[in-house]
C-alpha cells in the first residue's frame, strides 16, 4: 500500500492533467491540512505522530521520505490528500479578487491567506499561471 500511494502522491504533486483526473492534489502543513477539512490520506512522519498522538494517520513516513515527497527542505511532518475544491458556478461575489498570470505558487498562497483573512468571498486565478494545487 505504502509504494503505491506514494507513487500515486508522485504524480498528484508533479502533474496537472492527474490531478484533474483523480479531482484530488495534495497540501502540506499542519494549517493546510487541519483547515481544508476533506482529507483522503493523511500522510505524517514519526516525529510529527510523537508531538501529535490522537492523530490516526493512514501512513507514516521517514524524514527523508516526507522531505523528498512535500518538497520541503524543512517540513513540518504532516500532509494530506484531499478532494480538489469544485470550481465556483454562482455569481460572482463582490468581495473578490481576481489572480492573473501568477507564476510563484508562494506568492499565490499568500495572497490566499491574505484574502481569507480579509473576508474576500472568491479567488480567481486565471490567465494559465501557477496551478494552485
Amino acid at each position: 500500500m505504502q509504494r503505491a500511494w506514494l507513487r500515486h502522491a508522485l504524480r498528484l504533486r508533479d502533474d496537472k492533467a492527474y490531478r484533474r483526473e483523480q479531482q484530488a492534489c495534495l497540501v502540506v502543513g499542519h494549517h493546510a491540512v487541519t483547515e481544508y477539512g476533506q482529507v483522503k490520506q493523511l500522510v505524517v512522519t514519526e516525529r510529527y505522530l510523537r508531538r501529535h498522538s490522537a492523530i490516526k494517520p493512514n501512513l507514516i513516513l521517514g524524514e527523508e521520505a516526507f522531505a523528498r515527497l512535500s518538497r520541503d527542505p524543512r517540513p513540518e511532518g504532516i500532509m494530506a490528500e484531499v478532494a480538489l475544491p469544485q470550481p465556483w458556478t454562482d455569481k460572482i461575489p463582490n468581495r473578490s479578487v481576481l489572480l492573473w498570470n501568477w507564476q510563484d505558487a508562494r506568492n499565490v498562497g499568500a495572497i490566499n491567506r491574505t484574502a481569507l483573512a480579509m473576508g474576500i468571498q472568491l479567488l480567481i486565478n486565471g490567465g494559465g499561471g501557477v496551478d494552485p494545487w
